[in-house]
């Protein structure tokens, strides 16, 4: 019961914050987005769980992901927003689909001016590996897991400019690929105020 209580705390407290800065901007916006998984694993490690020839094993054991991503910004204080974003890219035999779910806190969010925040978060990913000549199929993950992203930027009087970092949990890439140490994305990006 307690949590109960806790909880309408909580919203009654956002509300009121949101209606007391009815000043506040929210974000629409696009960028350039990049992911990068680092793994100590070896090709041994992963054969016996792929299809995969050595080659992509190879590439998928420290993968970097370059596209666009776009995203909104749900801002409810200066202090407190919500983003969604999805991003993808790829290379030449690899794809990876984001998307992600975060909770900001922070200062300047929805204000003219710097602003920094972070906030936890969860991310999907959906990893494919393209069409692979020794099997002749296409192999694609979803791999879910928790992150914590650190942001800045400045809100100008229509436009924001952000960049900001999602450190994700390594441990749920593991059962895709053994030996995940770090996995990270990050976005530059561009917005409109309104």
């Amino acid at each position: 019961m307690r949590l109960f209580y806790l909880f309408i705390f909580i919203l009654v407290w956002v509300v009121s914050m949101s209606i007391a800065t009815a000043d506040v901007k929210h974000q629409v916006g696009g960028g350039i987005y990049a992911s990068s998984i680092k793994n100590s694993g070896k090709i041994e490690d992963f054969r016996p769980r792929s299809t995969l020839s050595d080659d992509k094993i190879d590439e998928v054991l420290n993968l970097d992901v370059f596209g666009v991503a776009a995203f909104g910004t749900f801002v409810i204080n200066d202090n407190f927003g919500i983003r969604g974003l999805i991003g993808g890219g790829g290379s030449e035999d690899i794809s990876s689909i984001i998307l992600e779910g975060t909770a900001l806190l922070g200062t300047g969010l929805g204000t003219e001016g710097p602003k920094f925040y972070i906030g936890p978060g969860y991310a999907s990913d959906n990893m494919g590996t393209g069409q692979d000549s020794d099997v002749g199929s296409t192999n694609i993950d979803e791999i879910t897991s928790a992150h914590l992203m650190l942001g800045t930027g400045y809100n100008f009087e229509s436009v924001a400019v952000d960049g900001w970092l999602a450190i994700r949990d390594d441990s749920a890439y593991d059962d895709v690929i053994p030996g995940t140490d770090e996995v990270y994305s990050y976005v530059i990006s561009v917005s409109g105020l309104f």
